[in-house]
């Protein structure tokens, strides 16, 4: 992410590895049967999660050891089932990085293992959009996000809950090509990405980006009766980010902040009235 120097060349916020022009990014879907490659390294992998996860409980008291197995029973590959197994080890436990390559894990494992390990000097949103630069970081972190949203996990549903699943879906998005529209009728061509901004799906932000990745412009949509849309260019993403937040990081930073802190609706007021420009229509 770049800093707050709006004269700076690089654009404000990117995309790395894109999705493909000629057609949506391909996730290849397990059949039911199949589940979590058991080899000498998964194995070794699996012994050292338990040994590390044994006494922790998640947040609805069940023991925490169940969540990076059921990662892992999604993942196909030996290196992406490591990497789920492993994946809090270090950022919950005693584990160093160190310890997993004295243990025989290959470098791809512990790369993924260091990039999932949150320095919570970086906001969460910027953490999460560097995943993309790791395959098998990003692949597990998907897994991740799926299973950290279910809500039914827990025994009681508080407003931090939720408040703390509309973080996970807009990461969810962040990461995640899928859901995401390529419009080749405009130039240049541009794929549309979709983040949620509250749990009911009536706030997203749009933000529709290149091939390369460099987002160009960004709209703010109501999907609700109204069918309101503030559209407005990139370069307007430091002006946002400092109404939003002055003393923020980065633009997702000064985002989420006010979307889990007040309400979606805070962004739109604020963007009606912190004077950049914006075209508002509806579809």
């Amino acid at each position: 992410m770049q800093g707050n120097d709006p004269t700076a060349d690089e654009p404000w916020l990117r995309f790395t590895n894109p999705p493909r022009v000629d057609g949506r990014a391909h996730v290849e879907r397990l059949p039911e049967d199949v589940g979590m490659p058991y080899t000498p390294l998964t194995k070794r992998a699996l012994s050292l999660s338990f040994a590390v996860h044994k006494e922790q409980l998640d947040k609805s008291g069940m023991p925490y050891v169940y969540h990076p197995f059921h990662l892992a029973d999604q993942m196909r590959a030996e290196e992406a089932a490591c990497v789920a197994l492993l994946h809090d080890t270090v950022e919950d436990g005693d584990i160093q990085l160190d310890d997993l390559r004295r243990l025989g894990f290959p470098s791809s494992v512990v790369d993924a293992v260091a990039a999932l390990t949150h320095d919570t000097a970086v906001p969460y949103l910027d953490y999460v959009l560097g995943l993309r630069n790791n395959p098998l970081a990003r692949e597990v972190k998907l897994a991740d996000l799926r299973h950290n949203s279910n809500l039914s996990r827990l025994a009681k549903v508080r407003p931090n809950d939720r408040r703390r699943r509309i973080k996970y879906l807009m990461a969810q998005a962040l990461l995640d090509d899928q859901a995401d529209w390529f419009d080749q009728g405009v130039n240049p061509p541009v794929w549309r990405k979709r983040i949620p901004l509250d749990d009911e799906r009536l706030y997203f932000l749009s933000l529709f980006y290149t091939t390369e990745g460099e987002v160009l412009r960004c709209s703010l949509d109501v999907e609700s009766a109204s069918d309101e849309h503030y559209q407005f260019e990139a370069s307007e993403l430091p002006a946002l980010q400092h109404a939003l937040d002055p003393q923020a990081p980065s633009f997702l930073a000064a985002l989420c902040g006010v979307v889990l802190t007040q309400e979606p609706s805070a962004v739109l007021r604020i963007l009606r009235t912190c004077g950049m420009s914006y075209q508002a229509f509806c579809y």
